[in-house]
């Protein structure tokens, strides 16, 4: 189970890897359109947000919305 859970994380990480930097920042913004419409989004007080590495959508759209 391990094994799985270890080529999971590997395969995710090479397609994060090959998105182009056009698509990261498309990938962000449906992001923060999509978490900017839910309800439970809206109304919490606390959100926590990570620095991105690796790939990972950058959360700063969202660190923009939030601190308004």
């Amino acid at each position: 189970m391990p094994d799985d859970r270890k080529a999971l994380r590997q395969q995710i990480r090479r397609q994060r890897r090959s998105l182009s930097a056009t698509e990261q920042k498309q990938h962000a913004k449906q992001l923060c359109l999509n978490l900017k419409q839910q309800l439970w989004f809206r109304r919490a007080r606390k959100i926590a947000l990570y620095l991105p590495n690796d790939g990972e959508i950058s959360p700063n759209r969202l660190f923009a919305y939030a601190g308004n």
